[in-house]
């Protein structure tokens, strides 16, 4: 009864040890899935060779089943080791791995010839009275040596699960601690079976790899053993300024660094495989979109003078496919506020914060050539020229300051009636001008008295004064001219003829004043 019992546990280990071997195969790409692909093949010869102890029928059939049994104990902690130093980064050099594999495969051919010399086991009967079916044996003066050799890999890989449960962050925890009871439980077996202790004859060794494949089941499955990105790489990322956001070919959530984190709060709820663009504030642009096409760089913003550069790479994998796409975030804020800065500097007056005169022409002249392409040709587009009546008077009274916030205020009452695509700029001194489009002429007019009567109407009021400000606009249509500077000269004439008619008005070039 035990022994069928146990025949069906065995039977489903093995089971679970081909699932997980395939699904290794074709879920992951990492070159980790190789040794740990081998670890599986190791532990599934262990029980196939208990399993064929258990349910022999002969003693020579019995051994046989002893010597696979113990060919894959000699090579487990073998590659256990080696496994573990590869998941755990630490690099053994070739002449090591041969020489671990070399002494594995030794022991295990003394075990296999020990019936011509004796030297592990005298003897070897089989014993199919008891509830379990079972070797028998005597052992030889070399029997120690097929239990210390394992135990000196075991000690070893020990020292790295340690030593990686103390240096790295605890996130990668659990992985470490269900490897190292995967490492112990053998152990712990092993040594009942050196002070022959049992459980109704069963060697508890070969059992425990059940146990084992179900941890390492969990571990692969629940806590991703493997991912695209290593250990190291990921302690790496997280010293880094720039944001860092891995996700697979399907565009789910993989891993994000502490910067992605802060830049974007909800992926730290978000469960690994989750689709990363239905996050809040997920930036449009941040993914390869639905044909794979890779933008680049992609630009945006998440808050007010907050400004992020972000890269979209590939990850290729051994076969030359994309595996997943690595999202690197940079903040370029203070690159972008000061291009703002400059271009402010480039384009405008550095006192009333509007166009300068430079850049007031360059946009005038598109807009003078757009009115001139015009089929119609009318006259819909103007420049008006004012300045500030009796401006220096106010400077010798008041002084430079008041004269500034003088300049200063018109220019916000001046911005508060014209339209927002209206050019205006400040000319030169208490000069301004303006170059309108898209208006008729009687509508002109009313534009330029609503200027006019706004700069006047209202005193202007400072810590030193009070003051009530005119302006003199001229006036003139832009298609009277040959040229943007021919009209400017016009509404320049017109601005000194309002002077001269008494101030505080405007005029139209070419009207009868």
């Amino acid at each position: 009864m035990i022994n069928n019992i146990l025949a069906v546990i065995l039977c489903l280990c093995l089971v679970s040890l081909i699932y997980m071997a395939a699904f290794t195969l074709t879920r992951y790409e990492s070159k980790k899935r190789l040794p740990f692909i081998a670890l599986l093949g190791v532990i599934f010869l262990i029980v196939t060779g208990y399993l064929l102890e258990i349910t022999a029928n002969t003693a020579d059939g019995g051994f046989i089943a002893v010597k696979l049994l113990y060919a894959g104990i000699m090579f487990l902690p073998v590659v256990y080791l080696i496994f573990i130093s590869d998941f755990c980064e630490v690099r053994l050099s070739k002449l090591i791995i041969e020489i671990l594999l070399a002494s594995a495969a030794a022991v295990s051919a003394l075990i296999w010839t020990t019936d011509a010399h004796g030297l592990i086991y005298v003897s070897v009967g089989y014993d199919m009275t008891g509830p379990i079916h079972h070797i028998t044996t005597v052992k030889g003066p070399l029997f120690l040596i097929m239990h210390i050799f394992p135990l000196l890999c075991v000690a070893m890989t020990f020292a790295i699960l340690i030593h990686r449960l103390i240096k790295w962050d605890k996130k990668f925890r659990i992985n470490l601690l269900l490897l190292t009871i995967c490492l112990l439980l053998p152990v712990l077996t092993n040594l009942l079976y050196l002070f022959s202790i049992d459980f109704f004859g069963v060697n508890l060794t070969p059992l425990s790899m059940t146990a084992v494949s179900v941890i390492l089941y969990i571990n692969i499955i629940n806590h991703n053993l493997f991912d695209i990105l290593t250990k190291a790489a990921e302690i790496a990322l997280q010293s880094i300024k720039e944001a860092f956001i891995l996700v697979s070919r399907e565009k789910n959530f993989l891993y994000a660094n502490e910067a992605a984190m802060e830049l974007l709060p909800a992926l730290k709820g978000l469960k690994k495989e989750s689709p990363v663009n239905q996050i809040e504030n997920w930036p449009f642009g941040l993914l390869p979109d639905e044909n794979n096409e890779i933008t680049a760089p992609v630009q945006f913003s998440i808050s007010e003078n907050n400004y992020f550069s972000a890269n979209i790479s590939p990850v290729i994998n051994d076969r030359h496919k994309v595996a997943g796409y690595i999202i690197i975030i940079q903040d370029i804020t203070e690159s972008v506020l000061m291009t703002k800065k400059l271009k402010e500097i480039a384009y405008k007056d550095s006192l009333t914060g509007i166009m300068n005169r430079q850049h007031f022409m360059d946009l005038a002249l598109s807009q003078y050539e757009r009115a001139k392409r015009s089929s119609e040709k009318n006259e819909n587009a103007f420049v008006i020229m004012f300045d500030i009546d009796y401006f220096k008077k106010v400077n010798d009274t008041y002084g430079h300051l008041v004269g500034d916030k003088v300049l200063i205020c018109l220019a916000e009452r001046v911005k508060e009636v014209i339209r927002p695509y209206d050019l205006f700029a400040r000319y030169g001194g208490e000069e301004f001008i303006m170059f309108i489009s898209d208006i008729d002429e009687e509508d002109i007019k009313k534009h330029a008295e609503r200027i006019r009567r706004k700069i006047n109407d209202t005193p202007m009021v400072f810590d030193e004064a009070e003051l009530t400000i005119s302006a003199s606009l001229g006036v003139a249509p832009v298609m009277a001219a040959d040229d943007l500077t021919g009209a400017i000269k016009l509404a320049d004439e017109a601005l000194y003829k309002a002077k001269n008619a008494g101030r505080n008005r405007f005029i139209i070039a070419g009207e009868d004043e």
